[in-house]
């Protein structure tokens, strides 16, 4: 969550925590912060207690093996709220649980001239893959689709 201590601004922060136990803090300088040390602008930190990190225990490591068949990559041009996060996008795509799915990517933000107010271009990366065989182009498609698809709540479209 975000921090509210003073020290750092409560909509630009956040704690870093490991097995539910915090470690540290980083984000934004809290403005009154700054404004009493007479910094400009914006300024971020980070504060890690390196001591309970150490402690923590190390995650299990993981592995997926390379798929001997070759993945493919879809690009949607997609017309989004301007203030609409990525995360969200990226949760509501991950939520169809699409088997081929292998990674999704913003790859390209566009603001400014020729786009409606309020809006802003995103292009995303779907990348597909299998570990057993080769995708056809229908399935990339039907893949694209749906994530595009998935995006349309979120006040997204596709863009021409």
């Amino acid at each position: 969550g975000s921090v509210t201590d003073g020290v750092f601004h409560p909509k630009a922060s956040l704690s870093i925590t490991v097995g539910g136990k915090a470690v540290g803090r980083l984000g934004e300088l809290h403005p009154e912060l700054l404004r009493r040390w007479e910094l400009r602008g914006t300024a971020t930190a980070l504060e890690l207690d390196l001591d309970s990190l150490a402690a923590a225990p190390a995650p299990a490591p993981r592995f997926t093996p390379v798929s001997a068949f070759p993945g493919a990559e879809r690009d949607l041009s997609l017309l989004v709220p301007a203030d609409l996060e990525f995360g969200r996008l990226d949760a509501a795509v991950k939520a169809l649980r699409l088997e081929a799915l292998s990674r999704l990517e913003l790859v390209d933000v566009f603001s400014g001239k020729g786009l409606p107010e309020g809006k802003v271009s995103w292009t995303v990366r779907l990348s597909f893959s299998l570990p057993d065989r080769t995708l056809s182009e229908a399935e990339l498609q039907t893949g694209a689709q749906r994530a595009a698809e998935a995006a349309a709540p979120l006040g997204a479209a596709l863009r021409a």
